[in-house]
């Protein structure tokens, strides 16, 4: 009853006075148009984006963190630079050079600088191929590839399709700026975004909700206020100032490896002790008897196999290892397996259980591997008649045996397999050069 009496007076205004109702009316389809539609702004902004001929500007991603009475601020900056036809550029430049992006609109160069190497993709596809990349979404903790996707039109359309919910939260005032801001939801993620004002909108900040995530913390446990929140903000936007000459260009970076992937971790650089003279060390098998590697120099190839028991690809790559040392061993080749760490009843009982016949050699402390610079099992050197370290093979390969038998014959041969393996490594990375037996620089 208290509903119609509210309606009422309502209904009697709107049935007698026409004019009164048309004013209604028209005040709230004014009120509707100018609350903007969401995914419209968002559409727009990217249009901004897009649009312009050239533009620069910051990207600045701010993480705060809040545990008890301790604050924590961590902030990374991009600085981005958008131009015709699919070019554009993005570097982090804080905290520091770590890497960047350009594409010149018909390849893309990519550079990590920690691992001093870069590619060149025959690709582009303008800023949104980055925000596609699996580098854009390793930044701002995954949440990278949503802000690079707002600033292209084709991304940001795709973005919007996924949207299972956006809603127009209303006008900010924000220091002399006056912002709108929205609040979207995707396949469970929300986050919030504000736009300039006006006939072009440009985004200018975005607002992951991270109170979920937050809230499941380990430290959410420990701390009665824990908190967790990140921004990323669009600043010192730029669509007037001419970009730099030397924007999008195709230029290497100085003393950096091309590779084919720049994500993927680099080569490793030949063995430290490669070409070197081989270290020895006292050692007996596993009755006790010494046994003197000094008195071979000279006078075999000396195979070194670093392994253990329990050591899978050391089982796996020891039946190969022994097999081409038996039909080498006329030769002058011979092989030892440096056990390591393990008690000569758990050797002798692997050995017989596997129905092997090997030449033992027992490293209880290690210090064989520690003079060898032995970082994980199965490594197998050859040092050959020179007493030089001249091979090494570093984990288990099926083709194991093949490789060896083709080095073998080389050494047997009078090849300087070690100086060949340095001279190749140089040539195909003048940045990082090795002399023999030297870590890479």
């Amino acid at each position: 009853m208290l509903f119609h009496r509210r309606l009422l007076p309502l209904m009697l205004i709107l049935l007698c006075s026409p004019c009164a109702a048309q004013d209604l009316i028209g005040k709230l389809q004014d009120r509707m148009a100018e609350n903007p539609d969401a995914v419209g702004l968002m559409e727009a902004s990217a249009k901004t984006f897009s649009s312009v001929e050239q533009s620069s500007f910051n990207i600045v991603n701010t993480i705060d963190v809040v545990a008890g009475e301790q604050e924590n601020t961590q902030q990374q900056v991009y600085a981005v630079m958008l131009g015709a036809e699919g070019k554009y550029q993005v570097e982090l430049v804080k905290p520091t050079n770590e890497f960047w992006v350009r594409s010149n609109g018909e390849q893309t160069m990519t550079y990590l600088q920690p691992l001093s190497q870069y590619s060149v993709a025959d690709e582009a596809g303008g800023v949104g191929a980055f925000a596609a990349s699996r580098l854009a979404s390793m930044l701002g903790n995954g949440f990278g590839s949503l802000v690079f996707s707002m600033l292209d039109s084709g991304s940001t359309g795709t973005v919007a399709e996924t949207l299972t919910d956006s809603s127009y939260i209303g006008e900010e005032q924000v220091g002399e700026q006056t912002l709108h801001h929205c609040r979207y939801t995707a396949d469970k993620m929300s986050w919030d975004a504000w736009f300039t004002a006006g006939d072009s909108p440009r985004l200018v900040r975005l607002q992951p909700d991270l109170k979920e995530i937050a809230s499941k913390a380990p430290a959410a446990k420990q701390f009665d206020n824990f908190s967790f929140t990140m921004t990323f903000e669009v600043k010192d936007y730029d669509a007037e100032s001419e970009l730099p000459a030397e924007a999008f260009a195709m230029t290497p970076p100085e003393d950096a490896d091309q590779v084919e992937d720049a994500l993927s971790p680099p080569e490793p650089p030949p063995h430290q002790l490669l070409g070197q003279k081989a270290p020895m060390f006292d050692t007996a098998d596993p009755a006790g008897a010494p046994i003197d590697l000094g008195g071979l120099v000279g006078k075999k190839v000396i195979i070194l196999d670093f392994w253990a028991t329990w050591c899978g690809p050391c089982v796996a790559a020891m039946p190969k290892l022994d097999q081409v040392a038996d039909e080498y061993a006329d030769k002058g080749v011979v092989l030892y397996a440096v056990n390591q760490g393990e008690s000569a009843d758990t050797v002798n009982a692997f050995l017989e259980g596997k129905n092997l016949d090997v030449s033992v050699a027992m490293d209880p402390e290690g210090a064989a591997a520690q003079k060898y610079s032995i970082e994980g099992l199965p490594t197998s050197i050859v040092i050959g008649k020179d007493g030089r370290v001249q091979v090494v093979h570093v984990g288990f390969s099926p083709d194991l045996d093949s490789k060896l038998r083709g080095e073998l014959d080389s050494l047997l041969a009078g090849e300087d397999l070690a100086t060949q393996t340095i001279d190749a490594w140089n040539e195909e990375h003048p940045n990082r050069k090795v002399k023999t037996g030297a870590k890479a620089n």
